[in-house]
């Protein structure tokens, strides 16, 4: 019927990879691309994110 699972997402940084992904041309440029952020490197930058910035960002937008 209906797949009731999350979807296996890291973030907003795979979408981003994704999109330079569709933007290359070549071959060699999407393998510089995934050797460039590669998945161990997003799911950092992702937790950076919602660790840090995030918050940060929220606090500002409140006062």
């Amino acid at each position: 019927m209906f797949n009731l699972r999350k979807p296996k997402r890291k973030g907003m940084f795979e979408d981003f990879r994704n999109q330079l992904l569709k933007e290359a041309k070549t071959e060699k440029e999407k393998q510089e691309i995934r050797q460039k952020y590669t998945d161990e490197f997003l799911e950092i930058a992702d937790k950076s994110f919602k660790e840090n910035l995030y918050p940060a960002m929220k606090k500002l937008s409140e006062e």
